[in-house]
């Protein structure tokens, strides 16, 4: 028969894996409070980080093959090259979204199940709750600060303070705004280019146009690109560390209750 655990403040009995009491609200045991394992989950979310940043560079230089073979279609006069060429692109922009979509999801998880962690590891103090790990990622201008709070708070309850934890989560999150921010602005830039080509192409000014359309793409895409790929650097430095350092605490954390009249064999007496 296993023991009943109990409210060290109010006796309630605490159901089993709760956080806290139904009754005075005050947290549970961290014995009672689930731990998840971060090295498998973290492993995939840090190669598919790897996997994305890889993708988002190969389609900022996307543009040079671009404007080759739109200066291949001007030499051949050959129009339909240049729709094959926005086919690629297309194929090649909707392949780089679903990867990095992909991403996203891994490292939402990843961040939920952290900051779950911190409870079992009773390093929440101050921390937002494990429900902003996802939802906020979706509330528009809040998620400017949210998702940093919420990382901040799962590396310092993870990880000692240091100089180099605080570069790593500000380096991350400044490059990861910078390069969606400059993104947004320049796909709108781009698009707009776009739609001022010549359709049909039907002389060598028509094609001169779209090999120019693809050099100024690649001054577009570029910078966000990069910026994409320092962002996932830093994150990749600090999803490990933070991954380890659960990982080692919470082999530490106690499997029974170790406090003074946690643990009694029934209910309580008067």
């Amino acid at each position: 028969m296993s023991r009943a655990v109990l409210c060290q403040t109010c006796g309630t009995e605490l159901r089993p894996r709760a956080r806290k009491c139904s009754r005075c609200l005050r947290p549970a045991p961290q014995s009672l409070i689930p731990g998840y394992p971060l090295r498998g989950l973290g492993l995939a979310t840090v190669i598919a980080i790897g996997v994305a940043s890889v993708a988002s560079l190969l389609f900022a230089f996307w543009p040079v093959a671009g404007a080759a073979l739109a200066r291949k279609a001007a030499r051949t006069e050959d129009a339909d090259l240049l729709d094959t060429t926005a086919l690629v692109e297309g194929l090649l922009g909707v392949s780089t979204l679903f990867i990095m979509i992909t991403t996203a999801v891994l490292l939402i998880v990843w961040l939920y199940r952290a900051r779950q962690n911190l409870d079992k590891l009773g390093t929440a103090e101050g921390a937002m709750g494990p429900g902003w790990a996802i939802g906020g990622w979706f509330i528009p201008f809040a998620n400017l600060v949210i998702p940093f709070r919420v990382m901040a708070a799962v590396a310092r309850g993870s990880l000692p303070r240091s100089g180099r934890l605080t570069a790593l989560l500000w380096g991350w999150w400044l490059t990861y705004l910078a390069a969606t921010s400059l993104e947004q602005v320049m796909s709108t830039i781009d698009t707009a280019a776009y739609d001022k080509l010549p359709y049909p192409v039907v002389n060598a000014s028509n094609f001169a146009d779209y090999v120019a359309y693809y050099e100024d793409q690649l001054l577009r895409l570029l910078p966000s690109g990069l910026l994409y790929v320092i962002a996932g650097v830093f994150l990749i430095m600090l999803m490990l560390r933070v991954s380890r350092g659960q990982e080692e605490r919470l082999s530490a954390v106690p499997a029974e209750p170790i406090m003074p009249g946690m643990a009694v064999s029934g209910p309580p007496t008067a």
